[in-house]
């Protein structure tokens, strides 16, 4: 178990594996286990810093500047140039392929 109490079994790896359609050999599941709980062990460290010291306008800076930006057109797109790369055009509108299955869960993963 990882130090914050929060890991994922093998189970819950095939699940996840099953539900994000990748094929998982089972030489790999316990480097993926690995990799992964050490990641959740690294976001229960953060969680655990002390940000109460930090006044309210501090931390809203810091959000504002990390995660805020002024929206900018950045280039004026010609939509007919980039519609004309596409497969398929339907009433200007991209047409893909389903790729998301009717998915019931069932109990064998």
């Amino acid at each position: 178990m990882t130090e914050n109490n929060v890991s994922i079994t093998e189970q819950e790896l095939q699940k996840l594996a099953k539900l994000a359609k990748l094929s998982l050999s089972s030489e790999d599941i316990p480097d993926y286990l690995n990799s992964i709980n050490k990641l959740l062990d690294i976001l229960g460290q953060l969680e655990q810093v002390d940000v109460s010291e930090l006044a309210d306008e501090e931390q809203s800076f810091l959000i504002q500047q990390i995660i805020m930006r002024d929206d900018e057109i950045t280039c004026d797109p010609d939509i007919e140039k980039i519609q004309q790369q596409a497969p398929e055009i339907t009433k200007h509108f991209y047409t893909v392929p389903k790729v998301i299955d009717d998915f019931q869960e069932d109990n064998d993963v």
